[in-house]
């Protein structure tokens, strides 16, 4: 009776750790699951090489922290003194070129960096991902986020597998957008971004990102803005 007894508590047992294993499973399952409607249509193309081209201090335009060859002269400066704009004689803008300094997103990640709309789970589980990982740049992280494909996930899927696959792709929708990339290769490390609008350079700098946005693509077209990025100069 005893060995019935021992035999019945071991069975119950073992039917409460599975029941319990596939609760918790189906739990991590259902909040690490991104499900968002919206994919975006992103491309990595080849990447561009860029060797600087060191030219005469008349010949540079002052950009923000940055220099670029000065093909600008029938531009005008906008209010935002980082910004430079080429108009119609109806007054439409019809190109741009623009500066602005930010944080990595390799060193932003890791520090806070909050991402709109993100929770302190979100942002908690983030920060796991990217010490985990230790991504030597930007551009590593983003050829990452690009290859990654989401695996369907299942009750015997391993639960950081799980919470990276999670992460991967709330990065990719929450900081990329529809697009062209090409990785810069060559004197220095970045990455372009291309849309129907505009062209936006990345510069890594350390923990610093210089964006230079080229808009308006009647006037930028892809060879120009390699060439004027080949004349970058950061300050």
């Amino acid at each position: 009776m005893k060995k019935k007894n021992i035999i019945l508590y071991v069975t119950i047992g073992f039917i409460f750790l599975i029941g319990a294993y596939l609760t918790y499973k189906t739990y991590i399952i259902n909040k690490y699951s991104f499900n968002d409607e919206i994919k975006l249509d992103i491309s990595l193309k080849e990447p561009w090489k860029i060797e600087i081209k060191t030219l005469k201090d008349k010949e540079y335009l002052k950009l923000g922290e940055v220099r670029i060859k000065n093909e600008f002269k029938k531009f005008k400066r906008d209010e935002n003194k980082n910004s430079y704009s080429l108009k119609d004689k109806e007054g439409n803008q019809t190109a741009n070129i623009s500066y602005f300094k930010y944080v990595t997103y390799t060193d932003g990640l890791t520090t806070n960096l909050i991402i709109n709309g993100s929770t302190d789970q979100d942002q908690k589980v983030i920060e796991e991902f990217m010490e985990k990982h230790e991504f030597k740049d930007d551009t590593e992280f983003i050829k990452y986020l690009l290859e990654y494909e989401q695996k369907k996930q299942n009750l015997f899927a391993n639960t950081k597998m799980i919470k990276d696959g999670y992460v991967a792709e709330y990065l990719k929708n929450n900081i990329l957008e529809d697009g062209n990339i090409y990785i810069l290769e060559g004197d220095y490390k970045g990455y372009v971004i291309e849309d129907e609008e505009k062209f936006e350079a990345n510069i890594l700098d350390e923990s610093t990102k210089h964006i230079i946005t080229f808009k308006g693509k009647d006037y930028f077209d892809k060879e120009k803005v390699m060439e004027l990025l080949s004349t970058i100069d950061i300050l």
